[in-house]
């Protein structure tokens, strides 16, 4: 299976209708992950794409390519095998999804993914929680789910987001546990693939996209680490819907266990960061070893979850605006330093 174009980012779809922009009534909260919604507008459709459908339907998929063009040649790629054979995209197509374990995983997609109306009702109201904070930014205008043969969970370009629904359907789902090389796909990346995170991973992934939190030209570790708390704190107020409390297992995409670790283990964290002077390193590999997804967090125990500097930079921005009673407008442009100082784990 072919593992290209991993350029951006994709969410099913299911259509939605048009939400004008109205300006934003005055909200008074002493929580600054609370959101008044009600007033807010958006323009989202949201879709769902079935590869299955076009198969036999040559005029639907070439209508198709001509409107979303970006798309398929993303899933045109991503469904490609090793042979390098020319061929059409309605060649590739077909080929793809007459395989054995594409039509059992399309099986599984409807399972998991019988009813879009939720996923899209939760989509709407997430995103106006964001927009209520941040109505300046740039939001998708469109969503859609398919089929991606496992290349990525969300990809996103040009007002588009494509969500690869086959990621969402369960670590412990057959078709994931017995379809998938275990090299490319390895038992801590499989675990991740829930449902449960699908919201968490559009979220973050606009974020990072449209820049809401401001570029800063440091390179030092510790920047890295607040700019993704920033993000993770954004992250956390979008999912609050009904400004109900979340899971931070949700937002941290950890396990029950892998959390307690980190809770028990922040302050022995922030401890080996500082003696070893990894702090203000500009090393890449120490950022990555910090910050990116793995089985662990590389550098310190094999028992700690992956991306701790994630979650101690979630801890250290959280504090720092709730001791502070500060927007999450404020929150994006104070300096990584003032934050730092601020922290006591």
């Amino acid at each position: 299976m072919n593992r290209r174009g991993k350029k951006w980012l994709i969410i099913g779809v299911i259509s939605i209708g048009i939400i004008t922009a109205i300006g934003l009534y005055l909200f008074d909260s002493k929580n600054p992950l609370d959101a008044n919604s009600e007033e807010v507008k958006i323009e989202l459709s949201i879709k769902h794409l079935s590869g299955t459908d076009l198969i036999s339907d040559t005029i639907r998929f070439n209508s198709l390519l001509k409107s979303e063009p970006e798309t398929i040649n993303l899933l045109t790629n991503n469904y490609k095998t090793f042979n390098t054979q020319d061929t059409s995209s309605i060649e590739v197509w077909k080929s793809f999804f007459d395989q054995t374990y594409v039509k059992s995983t399309e099986e599984e997609i409807s399972k998991v993914f019988n009813n879009y109306n939720k996923v899209s009702k939760n989509l709407i109201e997430v995103f106006k929680r964001l927009k209520f904070h941040f109505p300046d930014r740039k939001y998708p205008n469109k969503i859609i789910f398919t089929n991606t043969n496992f290349g990525g969970n969300v990809y996103l370009e040009n007002g588009t987001i494509v969500v690869g629904s086959e990621r969402y359907i369960g670590g412990s789902n057959k078709v994931v546990q017995n379809s998938l090389p275990p090299d490319a796909f390895p038992k801590w990346l499989k675990s991740g693939f829930e449902k449960k995170y699908l919201l968490r991973d559009l979220l973050m992934s606009t974020l990072i996209y449209n820049n809401t939190i401001p570029p800063n030209n440091q390179e030092n570790l510790i920047s890295k680490i607040i700019d993704w708390g920033k993000i993770c704190v954004i992250t956390e107020m979008a999912l609050r819907i009904g400004n109900k409390d979340i899971d931070p297992k949700i937002l941290l995409r950890w396990t029950t266990e892998q959390y307690k670790w980190a809770e028990k283990n922040e302050k022995a964290f922030y401890k080996y960061l500082k003696i070893n002077k990894l702090l203000f390193s500009s090393n890449e590999k120490d950022h990555a070893f910090i910050l990116n997804n793995g089985p662990y967090t590389i550098g310190f125990s094999e028992k700690s979850p992956d991306r701790l500097g994630q979650y101690l930079g979630w801890k250290m921005v959280r504090n720092y605006i709730f001791e502070e009673e500060l927007s999450l407008t404020e929150m994006v442009n104070i300096e990584y330093k003032d934050i730092l100082k601020k922290y006591n784990p």
